[in-house]
């Protein structure tokens, strides 16, 4: 499980690396550009809407405590734990909501990468160059699959929540929140090289039910990679590109014994 989780994670570096291939750089530069633009978009939204939360969080009747010496103390301890505790869910929330609108944007040119990243891995150079016939045809499987994901991602957002809101099990919310995020983002990059290899949603997530430790490393990085200032910028299509390779050099053996 720990040499899945670290073999999961080590396939971002062989994404950064993919996408400054002279092959692939034109098919990252759209992808590139659109999750630049709403990355500065949601991360202003967050930062406005952020304190407001906490704001609101915090009642009323409690700015009369801190008068109080010993209450006041207790108050701004439990006010640092509660920026601790929503702000570490929040980063998260944040984190795969904006991933999750800018690949709903950008599902079909990630989905002609991973193709292009896919022929180049395999070293096939007799590439297709109907890249504007591969983005329009297809749209309406992509865009059927941010769909089922945008599902799933709310039917366990539901109950995660309200445990964000229950005192003292909500200390355990920021790692199930990361725990939770990186198995959607693993699913999320991954669905685009398998879904060229004609998997469903649904098919990849049983798939990747059996090698959690490697979709838990890669998600897990992609997170992480996501909260890094410039490097978030790019964090799209290395990810796209780190997927293919773990498709590639991973997953799709055992995809072929599994269905052979």
């Amino acid at each position: 499980m720990i040499a899945d989780f670290f073999n999961g994670a080590r396939h971002l570096g062989y994404g950064f690396k993919l996408i400054r291939a002279p092959a692939l750089r034109k098919f990252v530069a759209i992808p590139l550009a659109i999750n630049v633009v709403i990355f500065i978009g949601l991360i202003a939204v967050g930062l406005h809407y952020y304190g407001l939360l906490i704001d609101w969080l915090t009642p009323d009747f409690i700015a009369d405590w801190k008068d109080i010496w010993l209450i006041g103390w207790l108050i701004g301890l439990l006010e640092v734990l509660l920026w601790m505790i929503f702000g570490a869910a929040v980063l998260i929330i944040l984190t795969y909501t904006f991933t999750l609108v800018a690949n709903f944007i950008a599902a079909p040119f990630n989905s002609l990468l991973a193709e292009k990243a896919e022929h180049h891995l395999r070293g096939d150079v007799s590439q297709s160059n109907e890249s504007l016939a591969h983005v329009l045809h297809s749209i309406p499987k992509t865009l059927a699959s941010e769909l089922h994901k945008l599902v799933y991602l709310l039917l366990w957002m539901i109950p995660l929540l309200i445990l964000t809101w229950i005192p003292v099990l909500n200390l355990a919310a920021p790692f199930l929140w990361f725990a939770f995020g990186a198995w959607m983002l693993a699913l999320e990059y991954l669905d685009y090289p398998m879904g060229n290899n004609d998997y469903r949603f649904g098919q990849i997530k049983t798939f990747m039910k059996s090698r959690r430790g490697i979709a838990l490393g890669f998600g897990g990085g992609i997170t992480l990679m996501t909260a890094i200032p410039i490097v978030n910028l790019i964090a799209m299509p290395v990810s796209v590109c780190a997927a293919t390779s773990i498709w590639v050099n991973d997953l799709s053996q055992d995809a072929d014994s599994t269905s052979a």
